[in-house]
């Protein structure tokens, strides 16, 4: 469905069909061929999604939400993403929940607990993008005073 194109100036391309039949392609830059493979790969899977109506599994929307703004504007330009593309933590956490089918409901339990300590710190429109490693030592030490984090350091 989409191919990796060599330039010659050592820079790669991915190419790939659209669903109204225009040629597209994005631009990569001088990627080693392994990244150009896992682009490729992801493409793929956002345009099979895209030709069968269907949203992306969670797994691929997780990828979309962790992208910076150059290739989520590469992917928007191609059709692939929405312009609006926005994941806030509150969505992505919810997505994560839901994927788990493989934990038991105390699990389950644990993980909603969770998501609500995180909407208390962040608030619901807080953009997955916009987190920082240091906003995420902040809500540690929020837990921490709420008698939730242990007092280890992983950093």
């Amino acid at each position: 469905m989409a191919s990796i194109t060599n330039l010659p100036d050592g820079k790669r391309a991915i190419q790939f069909i659209a669903p109204n039949g225009k040629r597209k392609t994005i631009h990569l830059g001088a990627v080693p061929q392994r990244i150009a493979d896992f682009l490729k790969f992801r493409i793929e899977a956002l345009l099979s999604y895209i030709i069968a109506g269907c949203p992306p599994d969670a797994e691929l929307s997780r990828w979309v939400a962790s992208l910076d703004g150059v290739m989520l504007a590469k992917l928007s330009k191609v059709g692939l993403v929405s312009q609006n593309h926005v994941v806030t933590i509150k969505s992505f956490v919810e997505s994560y929940i839901h994927s788990r089918t493989d934990t038991k409901a105390g699990t389950q339990g644990v993980y909603k607990d969770t998501l609500k300590n995180i909407l208390a710190y962040f608030g619901e429109n807080k953009v997955l993008r916009d987190v920082t490693r240091g906003d995420a030592a902040d809500w540690r030490i929020f837990l921490i005073s709420k008698g939730l984090a242990v007092m280890c350091n992983y950093t």
